[in-house]
Parts: structure tokens; sequence; C-alpha cells
């Protein structure tokens, strides 16, 4: 399968997941006290800060360790893998879940002034036990380039959170218990789902099991997994310093800003990674570093052409979208969305510019500008949150992650750089920009209309841009249109 058919997959089931979540949206802003809402955000973040811990970075190891496995030349074999992972993936959840609801038991009684916090965290337990061992298993199927049954698995899990939200919003007992009642049950939903898909390809044996390989997985991964988590830690500590310094209805306003902006990431980012990533892998172990470069190279080309333009009609766009779908009380956290977008862009820029890192196996660098990153941003919180309220918070992120990019992307060049064609890169985001402000002072005296509006125009111009601009972009809409007429003259 090529590689536009996987970012197809992916980027499809990132926009129906999106549309998804675009659609829960009102109904739990309108229907969830403000405190509510911010309540049920803080949690979910804090699950997935959790399982990201848990999982030791095993789910990076799978995608790195597994193009070795399947070549029947090297030692490693892929029934080792699996009955290796599956194994010590199980054992995490199991571990983990309980210490998350002692937690919940024990310490967020002590440390949250709403009394609603403890029932939420201990109803989470189950969704930390399957969405850590489901891990393993999707990123299996992501190894396998499986890239159809992952992103139908994303999109079940979505779909059937929101028809189980409805249900329950048209029977009366929507609320934030019952949202994270009804992920729990999602996420066994999508484990079966995948696990079924996987199971035909498993070769498991106990006797197979390695100490040896699971300590060479866990020392590749354990770096990633603090990366990660730290990386989280960016993006979570700020509402437990706006909930302390400013407020719980300032953190709920945060959060539906921070909660929409996710969508944006779930269609460009997520989905990115999912399909680059073993595929420059792929390439590595299979081809050569000539091929590796070039391929990193046109997809940070591509990153920027199409994602830059994106940012901006997002930000744009977003600010009305939220007032439109949640109402007027959640408008003043809407100055955060252009920070909150564009931090998200350049946490995805890593997945091109750390490639090096990666390959070669040399993790620690993340963990190392992570925890440099993390400490930052914190620090620069608790001084700019009370000077500046939401938007300090949120341009503190985006320092934060400049200086982690940079730190990784110097050593990583070293190891493995490519060409990146900043003469050709500069114009796009500069008219991108100019188009932003123009259509920025564009006013119709209505919300709707607004939003049209500015739609329209902003997908007029964009489109045009990179068609006009983008030389890689322009050859691959004409492809598919010669595609699609030879196709119908046929």
């Amino acid at each position: 399968m090529s590689a536009f058919k996987h970012l197809r997959n992916y980027a499809s089931a990132g926009l129906l997941s999106a549309l998804a979540g675009v659609l829960s949206f009102p109904v739990l802003t309108r229907n969830l006290s403000v405190e509510d809402y911010g309540l049920l955000g803080l949690v979910t973040a804090s699950i997935t800060v959790a399982v990201a811990l848990g999982k030791l970075g095993l789910q990076h190891a799978i995608i790195r360790f597994f193009p070795k496995a399947a070549n029947t030349r090297d030692a490693l074999s892929e029934r080792q893998l699996y009955s290796t992972v599956l194994t010590a993936m199980a054992v995490l959840a199991g571990v983990l879940s309980l210490l998350w609801l002692l937690g919940g038991v024990l310490l967020i009684p002590r440390v949250m002034s709403s009394g609603h916090a403890t029932l939420l965290f201990v109803l989470g337990t189950g969704v930390v036990f399957f969405r850590l061992f489901g891990s393993a298993v999707i990123n299996f199927l992501r190894a396998r380039q499986s890239s159809g049954v992952v992103s139908v698995s994303q999109v079940l899990h979505k779909y059937l959170h929101l028809i189980l939200i409805l249900i329950a919003l048209a029977l009366g007992q929507l609320s934030a218990a019952a949202v994270i009642g009804f992920l729990f049950i999602a996420e066994v939903v999508m484990v079966l789902y995948v696990s079924r898909a996987l199971w035909p390809h498993v070769q498991f044996s106990a006797g197979d099991f390695s100490a040896s390989l699971l300590k060479t997985l866990i020392a590749f991964g354990l770096p990633l997994m603090a990366y990660e988590s730290l990386s989280l830690v960016l993006r979570l500590s700020d509402r437990y310093i706006i909930e302390a310094l400013l407020g719980v209805n300032e953190l709920g306003q945060y959060s539906a800003s921070y909660n929409l902006s996710s969508y944006l990431e779930l269609i460009i980012i997520s989905g990115m990674i999912q399909a680059v990533r073993p595929m420059y892998t792929t390439i590595w172990e299979n081809e050569s570093r000539e091929a590796t470069a070039q391929f990193l190279a046109r997809g940070f080309y591509l990153y920027v052409v199409v994602g830059v333009p994106v940012i901006f009609g997002f930000s744009l766009l977003a600010p009305d979208l939220l007032v439109l779908l949640s109402g007027e009380k959640y408008a003043p956290g809407t100055v955060v969305i252009p920070y909150v977008a564009f931090s998200f862009y350049l946490e995805g820029a890593v997945l091109f510019l750390g490639a090096g890192l990666h390959i070669h196996r040399d993790t620690t660098v993340f963990l190392r500008w992570a925890a440099i990153s993390a400490v930052l941003n914190i620090a620069l919180n608790f001084i700019f949150v009370p000077l500046f309220g939401l938007v300090g918070a949120a341009f503190m992120t985006i320092v934060s992650y400049l200086v982690f990019l940079a730190g990784v992307t110097r050593v990583s060049f070293r190891s493995l750089d490519f060409p990146v064609a900043w003469r050709q890169l500069w114009l796009i985001p500069l008219l991108s920009l100019i188009a932003y402000v123009l259509l920025g002072a564009f006013d119709t005296d209505g919300l709707f209309t607004d939003l049209l509006a500015k739609g329209v125009l902003v997908s007029l111009i964009y489109a045009a841009l990179l068609l006009a601009l983008a030389a890689p972009v322009r050859e691959l809409v004409f492809a598919k249109l010669a595609q699609f007429r030879s196709g119908g003259a046929a």
C-alpha cells in the first residue's frame, strides 16, 4: 500500500473522529456546568498522561523493532516480540489500573477542591486498563501497516461514545460521570475489534517470553515514554496551575478552547505519526539512508506547505465555531486558540526533525529536552499566568516547544539530516499570514454568516495558494484527476 493511501486512511479517520468530537462538543459544553466540563477535561487528560507513563514506551518499541522481527534474516522473531510485548502490556495494565484507583481514592481528595473529582477519577480506572493494553494491539497493527483496521477502530470508538452521550442526553441522564462510563464502554469495544483483527497474525507462546528482549525494548522505549509523558505535562500542568491561580470557571473556558484545538491535532498530527513513522523505519531497514532522507525531506516539505495554511485557517474560524457551538460563556477562552493550534503544529514537526534519533535509537535526547522544556513550562506558567491569564499559559507552551524542537533537531541532524528547502517554503506561510490578517477583519455582523463566509474564503484562498506554489500538491491533484478521468472513460 502506498504512502498516500496510509495517510489517506489515517487522515480520514482523524477527520471523522474530529467530526464526532465537534458534534459532542456543544452537547457537553451546553449541558454540563463549566466546572464539570473543566473537571471532565482534567480527568481525561490525566488518563492520557497515566497511560503514557504506564506503557514504558513499549508502543514505540513495537514500531521500531517489528520490521527487524518480520525480516527472516534477523535473529529476533515475531513470536518472541508478540509474546514478550503482549505479556508485559497485560501486566502493566493491571498494575497501573490499581495505582490509578488508589490515587483516585487516597490522593485526589487531598489535592482537588471539587468533591466530584474523586468519583470521576475512580470511574476512569477501567479506561486506563483497556487503553493501555489496547495500545499494544493497535501498534502491532500499525507496524504491520494495517492502516485500514486502525482507522476504522478509531472511528468506531468516537462514534460509539457519541451515540451513548446522545442517548443519555435524551433520557435526561447526562453527567460528567456518565461520560467517563461511556468512554470505558467505547474502549472495550475498540480493543475487542482490533484484537479480533490482529489475532490471525499473532504468534504467541508463554515460553517465548524473553526478559532480555523486554529489557532491550524498554531501554529503547523508556526515554520516549518519558518524552511523551513530559510532552503531555506541557499540556496538562497549565490546567492545574489555572485551576489553582485563576479558578475552576477559567479552567472550563481554557479546556473548551484547548479541546476544540485538539481536533486539529487529531486530523493532522496523529494521522501523520501513525502513518509516517512505520514507513520511514521500514525504508531505513529495507532500503538505504539516502532513500530515508529523501522520504523525510519530501514529507517535511508537505507538512509545512499544507500544515501552515491549515493552522491559520483553523485559528481564524475556530473562535466563532466554539461560541456558536458552546455559547458565550466559553467566549473568553477563545483568545488562546491560535497559540494552542500552533503549539500542536510544532509538536508534529518533531516527527520529521527528530527522525534520526528514533532510527538510531538515541531516544535519551528526547527525554533530556522534554525534561528541560517541561520544567521551563511550569516555571513560566507560574510567572505569566498571574500576569496574562489564559494567554500567558498558552503562549508559554509555544516557547517550551520551540526550545524542545531546537534541541532535538540539532542532535538528530548529526545522525540523519535531510535537505530543507527553506527558499521554497517561506512564501506560503507569509501569504497565509497575510490572508489570516485580512480575513480576520471581515465582519458580517452575524456569528453564523461570519463563520460561513470566512470558511468559504479561507478554503478558496489557501487551496489556490497550494495549487499555485506547492508543486508536489499540484502534481498529486492532477494525477488524481487524470486517474479519475481515465476511470470514468473506461
